[in-house]
């Protein structure tokens, strides 16, 4: 069976430990909040789903430097690994990639996120990488894992007789359908969420992609300007399994506007209603997308 190790590292800047939020905007998070990885999580549900062995290495909250990382990874090498990089965190990641191709010579590294989405070229010629990933990766590392031609790859990046190789560049199809995020391979209890009224809380994605063009933010990089809804059964029964197998109090919803489309706030607020849950929750919103009975329908649930 192929397997695939998906890394969330511990970065070493300048002698002091930092973490980041490597999907989505990839900026620095404060050491106590730690985000649980969310897209890492997605990635192994779809790769288990098709029969890929996965692990999850939570090394950032494990305190796993990345000597030590090699040294794990080396007792069973797995055939990939994938390491989702962050605005602040290249150079570090660099080291890390070349300790796990040093100890790992017969391993494809992959690396992905959103600072090298936007500038591939870095990656591949400054570091040991053997591929990135450009925008989400669940797809691209699954369909490498499957062992597909990486010239037939969309949304991937690398060198080919020394020159930088770019694939189409397109949304992956189908995220809204993708299995539950597999947070069974994570402790939860590691993790937290800034401003979290109750614990445990954790954060949930509905949609993907931003209708808006704000100039300053990492989204259409990452998740382009397409608006992508998870079916609303598919988001309660993944609402249903938080509260009921990890006793999740509050959730951080994830999306870039969850307000976006009103008539979908209605109606996942009438099936929180319905549930009874004991949850309360927080979103991102604009002030264009908001007015008073979309707030008291939200503050009701």
């Amino acid at each position: 069976m192929v397997r695939v190790a998906l890394i969330d590292p511990l970065a070493v800047l300048n002698g002091r430990k930092a973490l980041f939020l490597r999907d989505n905007f990839g900026g620095e998070v404060p050491l106590s909040c730690p985000y649980p990885p969310l897209e890492l999580a997605f990635s192994a549900a779809l790769l288990r789903e098709n029969n890929i062995g996965v692990s999850l290495i939570a090394a950032n909250v494990l305190g796993i430097h990345h000597e030590q990382l090699a040294e794990m990874l080396a007792l069973d090498p797995p055939d990939f690994v994938l390491i989702p990089s962050a605005w602040g965190s290249l150079i570090d990641d660099f080291r890390l990639i070349q300790i796990l191709k040093e100890a790992l010579p017969g391993t494809q590294v992959v690396l992905s996120g959103p600072n090298v989405t936007a500038d591939p070229e870095k990656a591949l010629t400054e570091s040991v990488v053997d591929a990135v990933i450009l925008g989400e990766p669940e797809e691209s590392i699954l369909r490498l894992s499957q062992g597909e031609d990486r010239q037939e790859i969309p949304n991937l990046a690398f060198l080919n007789n020394g020159q930088v190789q770019i694939t189409e560049r397109r949304l992956p199809p189908n995220w809204e359908n993708y299995p539950i995020p597999a947070r069974d391979l994570l402790d939860l209890s590691l993790y937290t969420v800034p401003f979290s009224r109750r614990l445990p809380a954790t954060t949930i994605a509905t949609t993907r992609g931003c209708g808006h063009t704000c100039t300053f933010c990492p989204t259409q990089i990452w998740h382009q300007r397409t608006v992508r809804e998870r079916p609303i059964p598919l988001v309660m029964e993944e609402i249903d399994e938080l509260v009921t197998r990890y006793g999740i109090r509050e959730l951080n919803i994830r999306d870039d506007t969850f307000t976006w489309n009103r008539d979908r706030v209605f109606e996942i607020c009438e099936n929180l209603l319905r549930r009874g849950h004991d949850l309360t929750w927080r979103c991102f919103a604009t002030a264009s997308t908001v007015d008073e009975e979309v707030m008291q329908v939200r503050g009701e649930r």
